[in-house]
């Protein structure tokens, strides 16, 4: 089966933490993303906001030092990786936990602006890092922890990021919106 990339818009929840393969001894990095799902409401002519899903995160290697190194709580990111879906049991409770292997993350320029500085760090050849015992940890760590529904305003939807695939394309009211252009439209449609 092949893995499913997914690109996913949302805030960071708290400062990304730096953690070290047990076996491997290699760098590695997790977060928590909030992303906010909603659409466009025709009547009111505004975005809607029906609920936020959280999602871990983990990066390896530069890119999860980078990460580290670069950004902080709440600021608005862009994650392109591996989906994976983990179900959970503990005592009578129950679910399914979302995690994003991350091959790229950069800040979402709808919410800002940002400059780049390139680092050069050696690489570190091996295998899969996802295998190694104290990744695992981490992310089961991380499960642990809990994350209290954020307030409306701490995680504003992006504009121009429709999610639920609701906004109708060529009415934004504010002309901003990237849907409008024809090379995206026929993008999407495919």
């Amino acid at each position: 089966m092949k893995d499913m990339m997914v690109t996913v818009a949302g805030n960071l929840t708290a400062n990304p933490q730096q953690h070290f393969g047990h076996a491997s001894g290699r760098p590695f990095t997790t977060f928590r993303l909030a992303h906010n799902r909603g659409h466009y409401s025709k009547d009111t002519g505004q975005w809607v906001q029906t609920g936020t899903d959280f999602l871990k995160v983990i990066a390896f290697g530069n890119l999860g030092l980078n990460v580290r190194e670069s950004m902080q709580k709440g600021d608005p990111v862009v994650v392109h990786g591996r989906l994976t879906l983990r179900e959970w049991t503990q005592g009578e409770k129950s679910g399914i936990d979302t995690e994003i292997s991350a091959s790229t993350v950069g800040w979402d320029l709808n919410c800002g602006q940002g400059s780049f500085s390139r680092v050069r760090r050696p690489t570190v050849p091996g295998v899969d890092p996802a295998d190694d015992q104290s990744v695992r940890a981490a992310m089961q760590e991380m499960d642990q922890d809990v994350v209290p529904e954020p307030p409306e305003e701490d995680y504003p939807a992006a504009v121009g990021h429709d999610p639920g695939g609701d906004y109708p394309v060529g009415e934004d009211p504010a002309g901003d919106d990237p849907a409008d252009d024809q090379g995206y439209a026929e993008q999407a449609a495919s």
